[in-house]
């Protein structure tokens, strides 16, 4: 299937031209080591975005991504992934998807909505995990909210940016190598152990990020982090011996944990970090094995389990 495409430069109203589909570019929203990110008009003026290949030759996941995007459009639908356009080792087209990334909330999200999106997001990675598909690149700025943080729920919750999606069983043929984000790859991944729970420990690590200075602070009791030398997130991966992990992290949630806050965020934060801390646990047997043991451990209005 030939391509053609014209010289896709950063001046605005650049046409290019796609498997015969010719869209015009608007802006450049990032580069990445992989990708020229793009967003663009096509015909019917419905905005795009278009990933180009900054490296010569794609990477043999983009097929295997393609592939599971074809086979499973239902999967992608209760997932919430944007609906993908065309792909092959050079050009990504999938649909626009309007709203805010998660990283434009981070200073100012409160624990309720932490909560809430924590309960949001989990039947999307959970859709993900049942049919032993992992996106590999669960973090803040690819999570879109369409509508504000007061209101989410797992309609108005969007997961974007599936370059890196694979089957759990196939990544030894696709990608042998590790892709990902720091802070957000498991232990088991940073070996090269794909496990059906990857995504859980993201997801868990997304928690943590978002959680204000004041729990960081009681949680990670870390001088540095105290003392203002780091943001709150800042240490949250730590790479040493060729893995990540959550450094001194306590074993199981305890009372001292929990900042004084009024009675109903209490309630949430408590459920939150028993959910996060299960979530990020080294072993991935151990972490929430389906959506109902997750929806259990947030629900704010029973006893907390032990971790």
């Amino acid at each position: 299937m030939e391509i053609q495409a014209q010289a896709a430069s950063d001046n605005p109203g650049q046409p290019i031209t796609i498997n015969g589909q010719t869209y015009i570019l608007d802006r450049e929203l990032a580069t990445t080591v992989l990708n020229r990110v793009c967003l663009a008009l096509d015909s019917d003026g419905q905005k795009v975005v278009i990933k180009i290949s900054t490296s010569p030759r794609g990477d043999p996941s983009n097929v295997e991504s393609y592939r599971l995007s074809s086979l499973y459009p239902h999967v992608f639908r209760h997932a919430r992934l944007p609906r993908m356009r065309y792909r092959d080792l050079r050009y990504v087209v999938v649909d626009y998807v309007q709203g805010s990334p998660l990283t434009d909330h981070i200073a100012t999200i409160t624990i309720s909505q932490i909560h809430s999106l924590m309960s949001s997001l989990a039947p999307h990675v959970d859709t993900l995990r049942s049919h032993d598909m992992a996106h590999r690149d669960i973090k803040p700025p690819n999570v879109i909210l369409e509508d504000s943080p007061s209101n989410l729920r797992p309609d108005t919750v969007r997961l974007i940016d599936y370059d890196l999606l694979v089957r759990v069983d196939d990544i030894s043929r696709y990608s042998p190598r590790v892709y990902g984000t720091p802070f957000y790859i498991p232990p088991e991944y940073c070996s090269g152990n794909l496990h059906r729970n990857n995504d859980i420990y993201a997801l868990g690590m997304v928690g943590f990020v978002l959680l204000p200075p004041s729990c960081s602070s009681s949680i990670y009791r870390n001088p540095k982090v105290i003392s203002g030398s780091f943001p709150p997130y800042a240490i949250m991966g730590s790479k040493v011996n060729g893995r990540f992990f959550l450094p001194d992290a306590p074993k199981k949630l305890e009372e001292s944990l929990v900042p004084q806050v009024i009675d109903c965020e209490r309630r949430k934060l408590r459920a939150l970090l028993n959910f996060l801390f299960s979530c990020v646990k080294d072993s991935p047997q151990d972490r929430p094995a389906t959506l109902h043991e997750m929806r259990q451990m947030l629900d704010d209005t029973g006893n907390i389990t032990e971790l």
